[in-house]
């Protein structure tokens, strides 16, 4: 089964993933976006698979320039895209540092209220080679800021569980065709469980209701049935239908009031066998002659 069938379940519902890319500065993440986008739209044709980069939401807001003050608006913005993208059958692919727990928390909060499947990718390339690999792209970012950056960061699952993640790669030894190879395959396996847990939910959840309806019109029998007894101990019904239970139930002993109230689970079981909703006094004399008959 191929990927584009996993965003998709049986009911016609999709699915949608958010993969967040942590890692410092020139540590590979915009190359492993790109490379992942290029896989999934081309192998998986997958059409509704978005970048969003906060280099790019950055500079469209506030040119070329870098001012602290304005970061908050970046990442609002960022957020706000994120969230807009993430419909159903897509996947948003968000490539930033991430380096600090809070900053992969909003976007795990965000999978959780949408229903997406959160997928983050730590690139552990070391420090030393993000800096040859910046050196190389003409240094866009001050060498400073790298190790800046690698001092404050928090490791993904260091202090949450939420917070781990089983996609950890260092680009150094390990090729990105790989990289991205096994993160499709681990995004597959990830969307088969959930597809699975959905159903089993989706099952549970009927049988609980139609349990809940069983209850629901065994009470309903209950009650009903008790007033027909009530209505038969206290000789409320004409003579010619008491003559007729009468054929099977003696009206004059002095157990008749037990003997006849006997009756009623037995006759709740019968209407229940019989599928019947019916609860009448003509249903409980049939059920009176066929139990008779049987016996």
């Amino acid at each position: 089964m191929t990927l584009k069938l996993f965003l998709k379940n049986s009911k016609g519902s999709r699915y949608s993933v958010l993969i967040l890319l942590i890692g410092l500065p020139a540590s590979g993440k915009s190359i492993l976006a790109e490379k992942l986008k290029y896989e999934l739209k081309n192998k998986h044709c997958l059409s509704k698979v978005h970048i969003i980069d906060t280099d790019i939401i950055r500079f469209r807001l506030f040119g070329a320039e870098f001012c602290h003050t304005n970061e908050k608006f970046t990442v609002d913005e960022k957020r706000k895209e994120v969230s807009d993208k993430l419909n159903p059958g897509s996947i948003v692919i968000v490539d930033d540092l991430h380096y600090l727990t809070s900053m992969r928390h909003q976007f795990y909060e965000i999978c959780l209220k949408k229903g997406v499947l959160y997928v983050p990718i730590y690139l552990s390339t070391p420090v030393s080679q993000c800096k040859k690999w910046n050196k190389k792209r003409g240094l866009p970012v001050p060498q400073k800021v790298i190790d800046e950056v690698a001092s404050k960061f928090d490791l993904p699952g260091k202090k949450y569980l939420w917070d781990r993640t089983q996609l950890n790669f260092d680009p150094t030894s390990q090729n990105i065709d790989e990289i991205v190879e096994e993160s499709i395959q681990f995004i597959e396996e990830k969307l088969k469980k959930e597809i699975i847990k959905t159903s089993k939910k989706t099952t549970i959840q009927k049988t609980q209701t139609k349990i809940g309806e069983n209850r629901k019109e065994i009470s309903s029998l209950d009650k009903e049935s008790r007033v027909i007894i009530h209505k038969i101990i206290t000789k409320d019904y004409s003579d010619e239908i008491l003559k007729e239970i009468g054929k099977y139930v003696n009206l004059t002993t002095p157990n008749f009031a037990k003997e006849i109230s006997s009756c009623r689970k037995k006759f709740v079981k019968w209407l229940i066998g019989q599928k019947s909703s019916q609860i009448t006094i003509e249903e409980f004399i049939t059920f009176l002659k066929e139990t008779s008959s049987n016996s």
